[in-house]
């Protein structure tokens, strides 16, 4: 019975050793990363995630951003004609509809990226680093801005806010001057911020390629920490 509880007391004594060395490290040099630490201490690297909540919003919102920039790109390519009116009428509805579905979910995705835990940039130069910080802040501008614009330009326009198939009304007194201003914002940011969602892909696509987990660390089906 002695011997064989030594042996369980061997590993665990050994994990003991480990966590209590990597906590050392953590606390005599502020500001080292998780697998910083660990590397100090022998240990494996960790895959550092996002929280769960974090992972499914960023999916949702995604889904969301595809759905709005696909509409409006559907529709515009649509023919002036009788039949290619109408199905741009329906796309537009579409894209409108998508639009107000983002401008519900942003609320909640900027409560939870200042709320929850974020993980250290992945291994890479100053410039990557600094280029991703540019990307993300633009990514986020353009989540606020185009909803709110767009939101704010069908309400004070008078005509209301396409919702999968219903209609959320607008202001009983319009106001066109904001209706037209905030037209203007939205498309002039749209123009632009269109192209910083491949952006964002085309950075997550390099850190594949340099054989880093970025999946790994936004997958809500992955083990991370």
């Amino acid at each position: 019975l002695i011997t064989a509880t030594s042996r369980m007391a061997t590993p665990i004594s050994r994990a003991v050793s480990l966590l209590s060395s990597s906590l050392r490290s953590r606390l005599a040099t502020p500001g080292v990363s998780l697998n910083g630490a660990r590397a100090m201490t022998g240990e494996a690297p960790v895959v550092e995630g996002y929280t769960t909540a974090m992972k499914y919003m960023h999916w949702f919102m995604a889904g969301g951003m595809l759905g709005v920039v696909g509409t409006v790109q559907m529709a515009m390519s649509q023919p002036k004609t009788k039949e290619g009116n109408a199905q741009r009428g329906k796309l537009m509805n579409a894209h409108k509809s998508f639009g107000l579905l983002m401008a519900i979910a942003i609320p909640v995705r900027l409560a939870l990226r200042f709320t929850s835990k974020i993980p250290a940039p992945l291994p890479g130069a100053t410039w990557e680093h600094l280029a991703a910080s540019a990307a993300h802040l633009a990514l986020y501008g353009g989540m606020v801005v185009m909803p709110a614009s767009g939101v704010a330009m069908g309400y004070f326009g008078g005509k209301g806010l396409p919702f999968f198939g219903m209609t959320i009304p607008g202001a009983s007194t319009p106001n066109g001057a904001i209706a037209k201003n905030t037209f203007k914002v939205h498309k002039q940011v749209g123009h632009y911020w269109k192209y910083v969602i491949p952006v964002h892909a085309a950075g997550s696509l390099t850190h594949v390629a340099k054989g880093q987990p970025i999946f790994t660390r936004m997958n809500p089906f992955a083990r991370a920490i």
